[in-house]
């Protein structure tokens, strides 16, 4: 994938600024969401996971609203929060997320 093809509004074009870098708003929500998660990651508050890890039950329903690019699920994965037949239903506003 080019730097063209991550343009937010699908035609491939992008807006450049008089010094040539890209302009923010032409920046893909799934781009924008992928490169803030190390951030996020972070951010996390690891006692309300221990509290959280404590409280799923086995082959839990999960509802996410504001889903984006489905890094949360990655996260419950990695920690093996999930476990089970899970039943995971991600929703979230942007479409193409």
């Amino acid at each position: 994938m080019t730097e063209d093809d991550d343009a937010e509004d699908g035609t491939g074009t992008e807006t450049r600024g008089p010094d040539g870098d890209r302009e923010p708003g032409t920046y893909s929500t799934q781009r924008y969401l992928a490169a803030k998660r190390t951030v996020d990651d972070r951010a996390l508050d690891e006692g309300v996971l221990d509290r959280l890890a404590r409280a799923v039950p086995d082959s839990p329903t999960v509802l996410e609203v504001g889903a984006g690019i489905g890094t949360m699920v990655e996260r419950l994965l990695d920690r093996g929060l999930l476990s089970g037949a899970v039943t995971y239903v991600a929703v979230d506003l942007d479409d193409t997320s």
